[in-house]
């Protein structure tokens, strides 16, 4: 009884949800509990038995301030509490039968607290697989928040760092090869100057969802900060790696863009470094990708003088 009230006392967060005065009564009858249980090892059988029987209206007594806890838990929608309340709600009764309903059922009165404790402890085991699954979901929420870019809905810098790690130790490991790409929109500050901002977020969240639909789901999509992106994949033939920079390149090579408002032509500058030897610096990848990234640049504006000129 004394480890049970502490799990619950933890599962269902007493300590926030209680009042103190509560939550010191109910840990006082459990330790309680807990020194009359070892106080009759010493004492002899008559004395024992007046000692368990002490014993045993005590846990009814902390059972029933428990269960009053739990019902106060479900009515603050605290999660699993319905589910703790039922198995304390077994353990009452059975606790019942032996104590105050001993003449109504000789079976529950002789078995009854073996039965409740079986089901009690089935029903705390699956409340705490919930609760445990539930923390996980938690986990996974909040760090889904805190790397995702609020605007572009893909991964923000920290993130994105964060996953392209355990995808440069997956490659360093399995081998293969890894792909970086290195994507900025072509003169972006002069569509923000001619269109507005909104119609510049706009773009940079059409030019993500363009990048997630080229990409498959294991690979690394995201924004550095501007109008910077970035993917990283982990492929098992150059080919396989070549075919993706393609598409990431070919799908933003020349894109109109339409808005509430507007109908954007857009082009970006895709530097994708290809490698399959071994690294560590996920810093030194970015460099190459960057780099290459400048060279595409200059072939675009290259490309463009030669069109006017035309």
């Amino acid at each position: 009884m004394f480890a049970a009230v502490n799990f619950l006392d933890q599962l269902l967060d007493f300590k926030v949800l209680l009042r103190t005065w509560i939550r010191f009564i109910i840990m006082g009858l459990a330790y309680l509990a807990l020194v009359l249980a070892f106080t009759q090892i010493v004492l002899s059988t008559r004395e024992a038995d007046k000692v368990n029987q002490l014993l045993s209206l005590i846990t009814l007594v902390t059972m029933v301030f428990t269960l009053s806890s739990c019902v106060y838990a479900c009515v603050r929608k605290v999660h699993c509490s319905y589910l703790v309340m039922s198995g304390i709600a077994i353990m009452v009764t059975a606790m019942s039968f032996r104590l105050i309903l001993s003449e109504t059922s000789p079976f529950l009165h002789r078995y009854g607290l073996i039965i409740g404790i079986t089901l009690e402890a089935f029903i705390f085991a699956l409340a705490t697989s919930k609760k445990v699954r539930k923390l996980d979901d938690d986990r996974l929420s909040a760090f889904k928040r805190a790397s995702t870019d609020a605007l572009c809905s893909v991964l923000n810098r920290t993130g994105w760092e964060g996953v392209t790690r355990n995808l440069l130790d997956t490659f360093n490991k399995e081998g293969g090869f890894l792909t970086l790409s290195f994507i900025d929109i072509d003169d972006f500050k002069t569509i923000n100057d001619a269109y507005g901002h909104t119609a510049g977020d706009e773009v940079l969240r059409v030019v993500a969802k363009i990048l997630k639909s080229r990409c498959r789901q294991q690979d690394a999509v995201g924004r550095l900060g501007g109008d910077e992106f970035v993917v990283m994949s982990h492929c098992f033939s150059k080919k396989q790696a070549q075919r993706l920079a393609s598409r990431i390149e070919e799908s933003l090579l020349r894109r109109d863009i339409r808005t509430a408002n507007y109908s954007i032509l857009i082009t970006a500058s895709v530097g994708s470094y290809i490698t399959g030897e071994k690294c560590d610096s996920l810093e030194g990848l970015l460099d190459k990708a960057d780099k290459l990234m400048y060279v595409a640049k200059a072939e675009h504006k290259k490309s463009l003088v030669k069109e006017a000129l035309q």
